[in-house]
């Protein structure tokens, strides 16, 4: 296990596409109760869209009232335009690839494209580099503001998930069945390839891995942040519980294809985190001294043994359904992407799936409200978190 420090607190950022725009509320909510003395956030990762905030956070977080405000103003301002291309002529070739692959490239080779997707992000890759001065990440981990920033990845070569961190020594590698961590100077291409949501867009190359979201197989995001030194957690989530919002009613109606990729999608992005809070949760209830070890063999430690220890965490989701608020917002989307939407099945009946895809100001500027309030009815909750 990495030598941590006696007090050190990890942030965890969830994916979600345009519902990353709540995290930058939440986060402009910490600033505020935090005016006078900011935070110490030691250890910052992201996935997906959180790896968007993750990196914005961890350039400019010795500046984080400046920061936070930074990063509201980047959602508020966004476009459809600025994240894909949403134009006809791009959107229609993409979807006569996509079929031409399904179906001409599965007989002949010298057709079969591979790196295909419905969206092309190329504005995504552009607004990065343009926004995030990622020679910051270096200078804030340099001057004893940050720690490490860790960016999750999916390699679908190897089916591993593989975690790039910079900051931290290279001791500090660790490799489980499904998942390996990388050090690794974090560029606007990791970010890419973290949010890089499978079928919607294409895979993004790193040296020569293929590499996509990191919601796929991340069956524990919060390991990174325990694995790199933290004993506390603050995760910054972006659905809202599901125990506070179940509907047994049913229905008659057959599942669209948008409702399919609505759960599939949902899946991705959030069983994971929350399948791993009620890990973390049971285990913190179950640990007593140091009698409960656990064994992993890592390429680190030879006997794979070592004492598991108690994490503090506090755990922010949204207290609206977030799925309700796109449905409101449909109607604001170019008419490429309704069209796409509907084409799929998907229409304001399935606002989970539009919810990933709404880089619509409006609605992003709801969410960044949204995220705001419910920070500050969270500020004893905080308080206690950073209190040395």
């Amino acid at each position: 296990m990495p030598i941590s420090k006696n007090n050190s607190t990890g942030l965890i950022l969830s994916g979600g596409g345009a519902r990353g725009a709540y995290q930058a509320g939440v986060l402009r909510g910490i600033s505020e109760i935090f005016a006078e003395q900011p935070p110490k956030l030691d250890i910052i990762t992201g996935v997906s869209a959180g790896a968007i905030n993750a990196a914005y956070l961890a350039a400019e977080i010795d500046t984080f009232q400046k920061c936070t405000k930074n990063l509201w103003d980047f959602w508020s301002e966004l476009k459809p335009d600025d994240i894909f291309h949403t134009n006809f002529r791009h959107l229609t070739g993409n979807m006569f690839r996509l079929v031409k692959n399904f179906t001409v490239g599965a007989w002949r080779d010298d057709l079969n494209e591979r790196n295909l997707g419905l969206l092309s992000p190329l504005p995504l890759n552009e607004l990065l580099r343009a926004r995030i001065d990622f020679s910051g990440i270096s200078r804030n981990i340099e001057s004893g503001m940050l720690d490490v920033l860790a960016i999750s990845a999916f390699d679908y070569e190897s089916r591993l998930g593989i975690t790039y961190y910079q900051g931290a020594n290279d001791k500090n590698s660790w490799r489980r069945s499904h998942r390996l961590s990388k050090p690794e100077i974090i560029t606007a291409d990791h970010i890419m390839a973290s949010a890089s949501i499978p079928l919607f867009f294409p895979a993004h190359k790193i040296e020569n891995r293929h590499l996509g979201d990191g919601c796929l197989r991340n069956t524990a995001p919060l390991s990174p942040a325990i694995r790199l030194g933290a004993n506390k957690l603050l995760i910054i989530g972006v659905r809202q519980s599901l125990k506070d919002n179940i509907d047994l009613s049913g229905s008659t109606n057959t599942p669209s294809w948008g409702q399919i990729l609505s759960t599939v999608i949902s899946a991705i992005f959030f069983d994971g985190l929350e399948m791993d809070l009620e890990r973390l949760d049971r285990i913190n209830q179950n640990i007593a001294g140091d009698s409960l070890r656990i064994s992993e063999p890592t390429e680190n430690e030879n006997n794979g043994a070592h004492p598991l220890k108690k994490v503090e965490l506090l755990y922010i989701h949204p207290s609206k359904n977030l799925a309700d608020l796109a449905t409101k917002h449909f109607d604001t989307l170019p008419r490429s992407l309704k069209l796409l939407f509907r084409t799929l099945g998907a229409s304001k009946d399935s606002g989970d799936l539009i919810s990933y895809f709404l880089f619509q100001k409006e609605y992003c500027q709801e969410l960044l409200e949204l995220g705001k309030a419910d920070a500050i009815k969270r500020a004893s909750d905080l308080k206690a978190t950073f209190s040395p």
